[in-house]
């Protein structure tokens, strides 16, 4: 991501000198802009895209939800049958719903990983110096639904490494979209004032969110620093966790500390079963049954607990981004295009491509059902 932004970096960098001066006494005006005159961005804030974010998300969470409840039914309550692993070979060309499943989750956590990590790029390297705090917030929790989605991918995937260099990938990618979501979250801050993230009540006049994002910026706020002062005692982690509040009023900070551990964590999980299936094992031995139902259990606990953490994560910066577009579509500062407002009309191109791209989890259900159709006799399995 290179270097932070700031105000002077935006000046000796990119030659951009920011007003970020405060409301006027008669709130007419902040930083220069004057009411019904603050740029609409709906290529950020256009309700095309946060629509797609959304429904990508929520599409993938509740698939991985089903997919949890399929293995609770196996696995716990002992509803569905459940195959020797050496009689599963045999199953390769069942229509299997678990597969089916996973595949469409990972495919709309492919579509998110990459779309965000378009608007991370985007965001640092174009319109940094130029964007408003409000459009920055934005911008941070859709990246957030974008770690979401993945996690939620990733625990519930069995077979994420079944292809080890796509597997790779997702991960290298993934990593630098939580790394990106990082920098983005712990360059909201270090300055007295702190980052404008809670929205302004329904009868405020005026909010420094209209402001540039780089007039809340500094060089002085880095990822290690802030993640190193959430873990720096109990309180500091009770107030990152509990009230997303690391030193610099971060919003979202305590989603971010729990999808980046949990995410280690699903990470060593999978590279466990990956060991665990390249590791041939004679067809007749099966561990004790009481060994079994204690990896079961803490199984059942880790699948519970990646969900949790993506549903927290999804319905809470989803409610805030809504709140935060209210407020600033009623405040009667967005500049109006014939009585209209920009960010409400989803068909400019920049939301367009992202709603189209929706569109490749319908191609992703076709592929999975023909190639179990025509490659082999159709069978149905509840593996």
């Amino acid at each position: 991501m290179g270097a932070y932004v700031s105000i002077p970096f935006c000046a000796t960098h990119y030659g951009v000198t920011l007003d970020c001066s405060p409301p006027n006494s008669t709130d007419s005006a902040i930083g220069g802009i004057t009411r019904g005159s603050f740029a609409a961005d709906p290529d950020i804030a256009g309700i095309g895209i946060l629509a797609a974010f959304t429904a990508v998300t929520s599409f993938a969470l509740l698939l991985s939800t089903i997919s949890v409840l399929w293995w609770f039914s196996k696995y716990i309550f002992g509803w569905k049958s459940r195959l020797p692993e050496h009689e599963k070979s045999s199953q390769e060309h069942r229509f299997n719903i678990t597969d089916l499943l996973e595949t469409l989750v990972l495919s709309c956590s492919d579509q998110q990983v990459f779309t965000g990590a378009a608007y991370a790029i985007t965001l640092r390297y174009l319109k940094g110096c130029n964007i408003s705090a409000y459009h920055y917030n934005i911008v941070a929790n859709m990246l957030l639904l974008t770690c979401a989605t993945h996690l939620g991918a990733v625990t519930v995937a069995r077979n994420y490494w079944r292809y080890p260099l796509v597997a790779l990938l997702r991960i290298v990618v993934t990593v630098g979209v939580y790394l990106a979501t990082g920098l983005l979250l712990s360059n909201q801050g270090a300055v007295a004032a702190g980052f404008p993230t809670e929205v302004p009540p329904a009868n405020a006049t005026d909010s420094l969110m209209i402001l540039s994002a780089a007039c809340f910026q500094t060089d002085a706020s880095h990822l290690a620093t802030t993640i190193a002062h959430s873990l720096s005692g109990t309180d500091a982690l009770r107030d990152a966790l509990v009230d997303s509040d690391p030193g610099n009023k971060i919003h979202g900070w305590n989603h971010y500390l729990a999808m980046l551990f949990f995410f280690a964590l699903t990470i060593l999980v999978e590279f466990g079963r990956f060991t665990q299936r390249a590791i041939p094992t004679l067809p007749s031995f099966r561990p004790p049954a009481r060994i079994v139902r204690v990896l079961d259990g803490v199984f059942a606990v880790y699948l519970l607990a990646g969900m949790a953490i993506s549903w927290w994560t999804v319905v809470d910066s989803v409610a805030y981004m809504s709140r935060l577009r209210g407020w600033v579509h009623g405040s009667g500062w967005m500049q109006l295009d014939g009585g209209l407002n920009p960010e409400d009309d989803p068909t400019t191109f920049g939301q367009l491509v992202p709603m189209l791209l929706v569109v490749l989890t319908v191609f992703t259900f076709v592929q999975i059902v023909s190639g179990k159709m025509f490659s082999a006799p159709l069978m149905f399995s509840e593996i």
